[in-house]
């Protein structure tokens, strides 16, 4: 075979090709599954009383917002734009973000005496609703805590 010929069966196979590849749509994949991305699979507490730390990772977003709450928030709070509704019993925390890692502590702002006693007196379960961003992605879920809340209950101060 020449090396004219070869070339010439060469171009004929990648113009067939060509066409072929051009005919052919895409089309779904059956039995393709695809997964929520998974964050917020641990929860740990540090510390007692006001001065307890909540941390919580994997915590993969930028800017993050999180609630504890007396009963559960439900499906509303899916994103850091959310707010859990009143009846949920909610009382905001700071949210630190760094090292794949979520830190949270009472917020004294906004907190009232009462709310402080409601967490304090409500039986488990308990709700950390948290969400948060990075760039155009966010996401919020709500962790079940069985064990006690971060607060001991009020203490004098309050």
């Amino acid at each position: 075979m020449s090396v004219r010929r070869a070339r010439s069966a060469a171009l004929i196979a990648l113009a067939a090709l060509a066409i072929t590849g051009a005919a052919c749509e895409a089309r779904p994949l059956s039995g393709a599954t695809f997964s929520e991305p998974v964050f917020a699979t641990s929860v740990e507490q540090s510390g007692s009383g006001l001065n307890t730390t909540i941390s919580v990772t994997p915590w993969p977003f930028e800017q993050s917002v999180a609630y504890l709450c007396a009963r559960t928030p439900g499906n509303a709070f899916k994103g850091p734009a959310d707010v859990p509704p009143a009846a949920a019993g909610c009382i905001p925390l700071d949210a630190v973000v760094a090292d794949d890692r979520l830190d949270l502590h009472v917020s004294p702002a906004g907190v009232t005496r009462e709310l402080l006693f409601e967490i304090a007196r409500t039986p488990a379960p308990w709700y950390l609703a948290v969400a948060g961003s990075r760039g155009p992605v966010s996401a919020g879920t709500v962790v079940t805590l069985h064990a006690p809340p971060v607060l001991d209950g009020p203490g004098p101060s309050l």
